[in-house]
């Protein structure tokens, strides 16, 4: 009956349990009295030879969209405490079917993708067939855990122009709730950008885009973050950040 009542439930049943369970699990099990039974399952296995061991791998799949949907108060960036509980079925010759629980409990992120923008352009001189710059990222990581940045994949269009498009071998540390700075070499023809040059020349900045991923390590594993951007306005600024791009600084070509 205990099972028929669990399989009505459902994977996001509304089935409250009863007020002993519910008392049982305040304080610090409050969480797991809300995420009870989100994920039951019974799945069979082979046996256990006299004097060996044996390795069990429980398959789990966790939607995180899922998670925060049906339960509020998990926001993303957050790290949750989960708790597993397994019963070990075993048939065991003369003594007959025994049940070992097992139980586990530990940490699960439910992560937050990072914001990245451009800080700025940097540039030592200007020509309009080939300019050698500096993208300056900045990645903001909005997760409750410290990130290892590892790889960055990235497309970045300049008014509408794809100017650079690469995967890049990066190595950054950013704590957590942290903010912090990529610096990424590009080679560009600033004349493929048309009339959108003008105004870079005069200082008043081009509309750029970005979408790709980085690859990070975190305490609980690598991952792969995805990140966009689009709308943005940056303007470029001399190498040594004096000062704003203006005519002086295009080399003049025949």
């Amino acid at each position: 009956m205990a099972e028929d009542e669990q399989q009505d439930r459902g994977l996001f049943g509304s089935s409250k349990p009863s007020e002993q369970e519910d008392d049982k699990e305040k304080g610090e099990e409050g969480f797991f009295s809300k995420v009870k039974d989100f994920i039951k399952d019974t799945i069979g296995f082979g046996t256990i030879h006299s004097h060996g061991s044996e390795t069990i791998k429980i398959p789990v799949s966790l939607i995180y969209k899922d998670i925060k949907d049906t339960y509020d108060d998990i926001q993303p960036g957050e790290v949750i405490p989960y708790k597993v509980r397994v019963e070990l079925i075993i048939d065991v010759p003369v003594i007959g079917r025994l049940t070992l629980p097992i139980e586990k409990t530990g940490e699960i992120p439910i992560p937050y993708k990072p914001d990245v923008d451009v800080d700025r352009i940097e540039f030592e001189h200007l020509s309009l067939e080939e300019t050698a710059a500096s993208l300056h990222f900045k990645i903001e990581n909005k997760n409750k855990f410290n990130l290892g940045i590892n790889a960055m994949d990235y497309t970045f269009s300049l008014a509408d122009t794809t100017i650079a498009n690469a995967t890049l071998s990066k190595s950054a540390n950013i704590a957590q709730c942290g903010e912090g700075i990529l610096e990424v070499p590009i080679t560009f023809r600033p004349k493929d950008l048309g009339s959108a040059v003008w105004d870079i020349i005069r200082g008043r900045g081009a509309g750029y885009s970005m979408v790709g991923k980085l690859e990070v390590d975190t305490p609980f594993g690598p991952m792969h973050l995805p990140f966009s951007k689009e709308g943005g306005t940056t303007t470029f600024k001399k190498k040594d950040g004096s000062r704003d791009l203006d005519e002086s600084d295009f080399q003049n070509e025949e």
